[in-house]
């Protein structure tokens, strides 16, 4: 999934590139990283999941130029999902194949937490207010606070259906799609 930000029109193919959006003209080619569609940028940093060639699987760039900030080596597979960025705790969560949300300094790439969810992570995550959300293929909503990596709460609405969608969260409700259906839950303060 390109994202666009800084200027810049981001892409992962072998690598990731950083194109002129008007000409697609390259910018600048990250060393080898097969980036497996989860992208984003956030102030001035391109973060990626993937597989790389050293077996990085998460790695965070310089927009500007893409020199490599910092790299995780963990053993997942970040797939398909957009990573998210809370600025007032610094860090960065992203789902994996293997069903745990990661959290990472933001500009260390330290590892602060992981937290193990019932299935595959393939929904973008969000945040609100120190809180991550995301879905699972297993068909549940999870709400986890972003400094500890607990629990929070989570929602299965009974039946395991392969949810692919990122909730849309609210500062007073988040609405999830399971199947055909489309929930609207109330957010407890």
């Amino acid at each position: 999934t390109p994202a666009l930000a800084d200027g810049a029109l981001f892409v992962s193919a072998d690598a990731i590139l950083a194109l002129d959006p008007a000409t697609g003209d390259e910018l600048w080619r990250s060393t080898a990283f097969t980036g497996l569609g989860s992208l984003a940028v956030y102030d001035g940093v391109v973060y990626a999941g993937g597989a790389g060639p050293e077996d990085d699987t998460f790695i965070a760039l310089e927009a500007a130029t893409g020199r490599i900030l910092w790299q995780s080596h963990d053993e997942a597979l970040f797939f398909a999902n957009r990573p998210s960025y809370d600025p007032a705790g610094g860090a960065i969560f992203v789902g994996a194949t293997n069903g745990q949300l990661y959290a990472y300094d933001a500009k260390t790439g330290v590892l602060r937490w992981r937290f193990q969810a019932d299935g595959a992570i393939q929904s973008d995550t969000r945040v609100q207010d120190g809180v991550v959300y995301f879905t699972t293929l297993g068909g549940t909503l999870y709400a986890v606070n972003g400094q500890t990596g607990n629990l929070l709460s989570n929602f299965k609405p009974g039946t395991t259906i392969n949810t692919y969608a990122a909730p849309l969260v609210l500062p007073d409700r988040v609405f999830t799609v399971n199947g055909l259906t489309m929930y609207a839950l109330d957010v407890e303060r």
